[in-house]
């Protein structure tokens, strides 16, 4: 999948958890697309950060976000991994996926609910 369309389906995402009430504060794309080494075949790893997630456990998070995963592969015809986290558990850096995202990450939006 070339980068625009990565970037397309994203974004997309994003709207669609927008629309769940979910404010997205920042989608940061990381793993072998972010990387420009992305096979065909290769899923897109997202990590989704708002506030939303406050106070919900993964089970919950999956809940949030699976109607807008589902919306994004149908259209797309592409694999999603996404990672759900609040921004204070970003920032904290207790994540592998966090350490990843912020060294190799794309910033593909920075929506209104963004801190600083």
């Amino acid at each position: 999948m070339d980068t625009n369309a990565v970037v397309e389906a994203a974004r997309f995402l994003a709207e669609r958890l927008a629309e769940k009430g979910v404010a997205v504060s920042r989608l940061i794309l990381f793993g072998s697309q972010a990387k420009g080494v992305a096979a065909e075949e290769s899923d897109i790893d997202l990590l989704v950060i708002s506030e939303a997630f406050r106070g919900k456990d993964i089970f919950q998070r999956v809940e949030m976000t699976k109607e807008a995963e589902v919306n994004t592969v149908r259209r797309f015809v592409v694999p999603l991994d996404i990672i759900a986290m609040t921004p204070e558990e970003y920032e904290q850096g207790d994540s592998l996926i966090a350490d990843m995202a912020r060294e190799e990450g794309v910033l593909i939006e920075s929506g209104k609910a963004a801190q600083g």
